[in-house]
Order: C-alpha cells, then structure tokens, then sequence
C-alpha cells in the first residue's frame, strides 16, 4: 500500500537524530567495491558516503559512484584490518538525512591509543562537511558528554584527535574505560550512586562512542554548548574559542542542570580555547564558575513536541499510539526515543479518540520497536 520511493519522499523532514539504512546485496572482488539495494527510491544521489558498522566498530566507507532507482553501485574504503563484507550487512548514509540538511555532523571512536598521559582517539572523517582546520569534537556514550578534543591530524581516511575527560566525569569510581562496551542505550549510572573512597579510574573513550563534530554551521548559528573545563584565579577556561567565531568582549549565559544561572564575557581568546569571567547584568549576581559549566552564546534549541506512547506493536512495523496531543501530525516523519536516543522513524496515518495508528520505517531501524517507547516531533532549529 506503501508507494516504494516513500523514503525519499519523506527525507526532507528526516528527524535529525535519526539514520537511514541501506543493505548490502553483493560485494565485489576483495571488497573494494559492492552494490546496495537503495537507490533514488531512498533519495540516494552519486557522491553519497555510507558507513558500515561491525557491531560498535566503523568498518568501511562506501562512496557511491552509481545510482539506479532501486539499487546502487560504490567503491569501498576499509577502515579496519582484514575487511570482510557480506550480503546482508547494512550500511548507514553518512551524514543521515537530517545531519545533512542542518549542517550538523557525527562519527565514531575507531581506535585508542595512549602513551603516558596522552590519549589519541582515530575518528573516521566525515564527508561532506564544512568545518574548522582543527575541529573540535564532543565525545559521548549513549546520551552523556564523556569527553571532548581536537582535531590534530588527517588523512584521507580517519581524523586523529586528543581526547580530555569531560569535568562531569573526573570523580571517584565513574565508569571509567572499561573493557566491555556499554549499549549506546543503557544509562549511565549516577555519580552520586558511587562510595567517595571508590579508587580513581582513567577516563577513556570506548569503540564505537558517538563522536559530534563543531561543524562550520554549528558555529555560524552558535548552536554548539561549551564547557568550562579548568578553573583559574584569572577566570575559567573554555573548550571553545576563535576557531568557534569567539573574540575578546563576546557575552554568554551559564547553564546548570539546563536553567541558566549567570552570564560570562570572553577576555582572551586563542584558537581552540578562551578565558571567561562572571559577569552581573540586569540585577544578577556574579556567579562562581564551576568545572562542567555550559555555555552558550546563542539561544538554546526549541524543544521538541511529544506525541504520544507506543502501546502495541504488529507485526514489527504496524504500531498503535497513545497520543499526548489533540491533533497528531499525520503523515510527517517522527523520532521514535527509546531511553533518549533515537530508535527509528514512524509515521502516523490515522487517528481517532485518542490513539493513532502508524507504521516504523524499517530502513531507520536501530532498535525494533517497542511498548513504551515515544513519538517526538523534533522542532528545527
């Protein structure tokens, strides 16, 4: 019933945090080049970039070079040792639609290496993105900021990037480095759940950690959160600076806990960092700067809509919804949240008293769907 160029019908309103898969139909020989069975019907064009994941690990580049309506043709960068691709695997379009419609841009932790107190991270880079000469980089596991870095050196295949445990992290007992790779959806456990006399553990970023770039389009609409990650008596430190469009006089607010508690201006600025101080305005206090302090020199992005709740699911993809709001968005591509990442897309095609029917589109499927989990009307920024 479904028309079969649905995706890229619908792919101008792809939820940002959302991917779009496509599966391998045949590889060639040695692996360096493969055919997709995703074509114009996903909206794919020749010049796209996907990238194939083995379990956490970012495995090849696939760079298309031929498009057809329903399949497509691309030569095969490895990115991991003794490269073995297969029919079946699916690869992910790099940026997702809705990274690439908003300038934003993500990729993952490919390998670790430490030497002393030095930890450089190798990051896949991602195609088809405007961003500074050192980039700065936010490293999270599941939903939670672990770390951040620049950007020091490049190839054509891999970003190799310094990595500084994020302040939030920097106690006692935190899940630290740790040998088995957590699910990007499982929660982080509380700080606070952690005795004081737990010994101090290295942070370290894990295979397969999200990694999200400062892009050039980050910067221009000062969407990105900085983070005061050192605390001087001549003021604070900031992981962002000229590189991010930041110069000396600039003003930001201080968010804790996401409400804003003061105001800072910049009084140095050098390329990947600045200094900040308290400042009062309009009747505030000068607030103390802490370490994990956000910063932000724009306004903070609109919130999204709640839909509704999955209460059934059919079938794998049929789902029934309990709507939080009179009148749902029939036919609009919506995120489907599971634990605050995003799970799929669905669309709703029906609604009466209260409920909503609709189906999952299974090209965006990272986790099947499930009673519980939320629809959300992502708002643009």
């Amino acid at each position: 019933m479904l028309p079969h160029d649905l995706i890229a019908a619908v792919r101008s309103a792809w939820p940002v945090g959302a991917g779009l898969l496509a599966e391998i139909d045949s590889v060639g020989p040695s692996d360096r080049s493969l055919w997709l069975r995703a074509g114009q019907d996903f909206g794919l064009q020749a010049g796209d970039t996907c990238l194939v994941k083995v379990g956490r690990q970012p495995a090849a580049r696939i760079d298309l070079r031929f498009v057809g309506p329903d399949v497509s043709f691309g030569c095969v960068t490895a990115l991991v040792a003794d490269l073995k691709l297969t029919s079946g695997m699916q690869a992910a379009l790099w940026p997702a639609p809705g990274e690439a419609r908003s300038g934003r841009a993500t990729s993952f932790v490919s390998f670790v290496e430490k030497a002393g107190r030095d930890v450089q991270v190798w990051v896949p880079a991602v195609p088809h993105v405007s961003c500074p000469d050192e980039p700065h980089l936010d490293y999270f596991r599941g939903d939670r900021l672990i770390g951040s870095g620049v950007v020091t050196r490049q190839d054509d295949r891999f970003w190799y990037a310094s990595f500084r445990a994020a302040p939030s992290w920097q106690a006692p007992g935190a899940l630290r480095g740790t040998t088995q790779p957590s699910s990007p959806l499982s929660p982080s456990p509380p700080l606070a759940s952690v005795p004081a006399s737990a010994p101090t553990v290295e942070v370290l970023p894990q295979v397969g950690d999200a990694v999200v770039v400062r892009t050039d389009a980050d910067i221009e609409r000062r969407r990105f959160v900085a983070q005061v990650f050192e605390v001087t008596t001549g003021g604070a430190l900031l992981d962002a600076g000229e590189n991010d469009g930041l110069a000396v006089g600039q003003e930001g607010k201080i968010y804790r806990e996401g409400a804003v508690v003061g105001r800072i201006e910049v009084v140095r600025a050098q390329p990947t960092y600045a200094v900040i101080v308290s400042r009062a305005k309009d009747r505030e206090s000068a607030v103390e700067l802490r370490l994990g302090d956000e910063v932000r020199f724009g306004p903070p992005p609109p919130a999204p809509t709640e839909v509704g709740t999955i209460v059934r699911v059919t079938a794998r993809d049929l789902i029934t919804v309990r709507l939080t709001v009179a009148q749902p968005p029939l036919g609009t591509p919506l995120a489907v949240k599971a634990r605050g990442q995003t799970a799929a897309v669905a669309l709703l095609i029906v609604a009466e008293d209260g409920l909503a029917g609709g189906f999952v589109i299974p090209a965006s499927v990272t986790v099947p769907p499930a009673a519980g989990m939320q629809l959300v009307l992502e708002a643009e920024e």
